[in-house]
C-alpha cells in the first residue's frame, strides 16, 4: 500500500475517533505522530501511534481508571476502535504489556485483545499481537 493511501486511512480512522472521543493531544515525532484521546469523560485513556510508511497503526496504550474497572468501559472503547478500523481499513498492532499490579494479568490481557481480533505473534521482549482489518 503506498503511502497517500495509507497517510488517508489513519487521517479518517483518527477523525471518526476524535468526533466520540474527547481528543486530549495530537502531535508528530520525527515520521510518526501520536494522538491521545479520552473516552467516557477520562475513564479510559488511549494513545494511537502512527506514520504513513507503517502499515500497522500502533495502539500504544488503553488504560482504564482504576475506580471505572470491571465495568465494560476498556471493552465499549475497543469495540469504537477496531469499527473504525475496519471502516478506514487500517491494521493495528500492540504490545501486551500489563500497565499495573492492579489490571489485567499478562494472560488476561493477551485473551482481551483476542476478543477483538489481535493475533499473538511473539515475543520481542513484549507480548506482540495484530489485527488485520475486516472488510464489512
Amino acid at each position: 500500500m503506498d503511502y497517500f493511501t495509507l497517510a488517508e486511512r489513519y487521517e479518517g480512522m483518527i477523525s471518526d475517533l476524535m468526533k466520540l472521543s474527547e481528543p486530549q493531544d495530537w502531535r508528530g515525532f520525527n515520521s510518526s505522530e501520536k494522538v491521545s484521546l479520552h473516552f467516557f469523560g477520562g475513564k479510559v485513556k488511549v494513545v494511537l501511534e502512527f506514520n504513513s510508511f507503517d502499515p500497522y497503526m500502533n495502539l500504544d496504550l488503553i488504560k482504564t481508571e482504576k475506580e471505572a474497572r470491571g465495568q465494560g468501559y476498556a471493552t465499549k472503547v475497543m469495540n469504537l476502535i477496531t469499527k473504525s478500523a475496519n471502516k478506514f481499513g487500517v491494521n493495528m498492532e500492540l504490545d501486551a504489556i500489563p500497565q499495573d499490579n492492579e489490571g489485567l494479568s499478562r494472560a488476561d490481557l493477551i485473551e482481551f485483545y483476542k476478543r477483538f481480533g489481535f493475533e499473538f505473534i511473539g515475543e520481542y521482549g513484549m507480548d506482540f499481537m495484530r489485527r488485520k482489518y475486516k472488510t464489512q
